[in-house]
């Protein structure tokens, strides 16, 4: 919806944009690496459709060829990439949170490769010369067109629908300024449930790989609850075997974790969500370790410079909970308490943010404090 959204029309929501900052910074301080797409191709986060709309279009596959819609684009990723976070000052394209980015997120183009392939390297040109500090991808599915040598590999094999979208794995892979080839596996989604698909899929990727000698990320893969162990299984083994054995396919990362307490619209993790108590999170958990052991200093590289962290801004918290009054390296950024979970409110309360602090206040029909109770009043 737009109010969530942290483009609008061309005009950047501030609100969200620091939601950004904090993940961010969240990620820096438990070691976790980021990798960002810049657009999304699907409608659903507005995304490629979107921008099409700002420009008076309607044609999914002009988003790839209109000069003006290129340009809204470009206008994005320049403001992402140069944003200066809030909470600790680093920008963007400096932040050694962030692992990648992506130029967007599973690309398609109906029968127009070549103006998908025009616009991967003008856009990958065009990221690089704003950031040459974090590695690129495209975020492509990793589909391969008619006619070419790796067509049977394709969801349903040759002479498919997936040979149509405008992808070509190896030759979008090897574009100047593309470091790694990306590929995602729906074998529901894409209809090829057959045994044989999950393997013959992922080995394609890994000859190409080898041959545009650029490693490869199984960046999404899920399945529906039936068989799901099973490609998992499948999965984690060709990613061990490949990354152990100096291979391009160096890590897989599964869709989606579901925390405790944590739903889908109609309840549970939905039809991809994976909870810890599943099967599969002890294979997930494996893979971890087993690739955390492989890791290694790459030669010739220097660890990056030790990132300063910014102040805790505690002489602002309000009643002395973290997370609350200020934030930011002058400790001049105010925390909207509600939308970061650190209010605290009753059960039974709204909470408002006010400049350096907040507001808990009964819901109607409910007395107290609305911090530490609310109560039910006599009607």
């Amino acid at each position: 919806s737009p109010e969530y959204a942290l483009q609008t029309d061309g005009r950047f929501n501030e609100g969200v944009f620091r939601g950004l900052d904090y993940a961010l910074e969240t990620a820096r301080q438990y070691g976790v690496k980021v990798i960002l797409p810049l657009v999304n191709n699907w409608n659903m986060t507005g995304g490629a459709d979107e921008m099409l709309a700002w420009n008076g279009l309607t044609d999914h596959e002009m988003f790839f060829s209109d000069a003006p819609t290129m340009t809204s684009y470009k206008s994005t990723v320049r403001t992402i990439l140069t944003r200066v976070n809030t909470i600790n000052g680093r920008t963007y394209f400096e932040d050694p949170a962030i692992l990648a980015w992506n130029l967007i997120n599973e690309p398609r183009c109906y029968r127009c490769g070549p103006a998908l392939q025009t616009w991967i390297s003008t856009m990958a040109a065009f990221v690089k010369s704003i950031d040459n500090n974090h590695l690129l991808g495209i975020g492509e599915e990793g589909f391969y067109p008619q006619g070419s040598p790796g067509q049977a590999a394709d969801p349903l094999g040759a002479q498919t629908w997936a040979g149509f979208e405008g992808q070509n794995f190896p030759t979008n892979t090897a574009t100047p300024g593309i470091d790694y080839g990306t590929m995602h596996l729906w074998v529901d989604n894409w209809k090829d449930s057959s045994a044989a698909f999950p393997y013959k899929w992922i080995q394609q990727h890994i000859r190409d790989g080898t041959a545009t000698n650029k490693p490869v990320l199984l960046q999404e893969f899920g399945k529906y609850t039936k068989g799901r162990d099973a490609l998992y299984q499948t999965v984690y083994q060709q990613v061990y075997q490949s990354a152990s054995t100096g291979g391009p396919l160096k890590g897989a990362s599964f869709w989606q974790w579901y925390d405790e307490g944590q739903e889908v619209q109609g309840g549970g993790a939905g039809d991809y969500g994976i909870l810890d108590t599943d099967p599969e999170f002890s294979l997930i958990i494996n893979n971890a370790k087993q690739m955390a052991a492989l890791s290694k200093t790459v030669p010739g590289c220097t660890p990056a410079t030790p990132v300063v962290k910014p102040p805790s801004c505690n002489a602002t918290w309000v009643n002395g909970t973290a997370g609350t009054g200020y934030e930011g390296p002058a400790c001049d950024i105010d925390i909207n308490e509600c939308t970061r979970g650190t209010a605290g409110c009753a059960a039974h309360a709204g909470c408002t943010n006010t400049v350096g602090s907040y507001k808990c206040t009964c819901d109607y029909g409910y007395t107290g404090d609305g911090k530490k109770e609310c109560r039910a009043t006599s009607q």
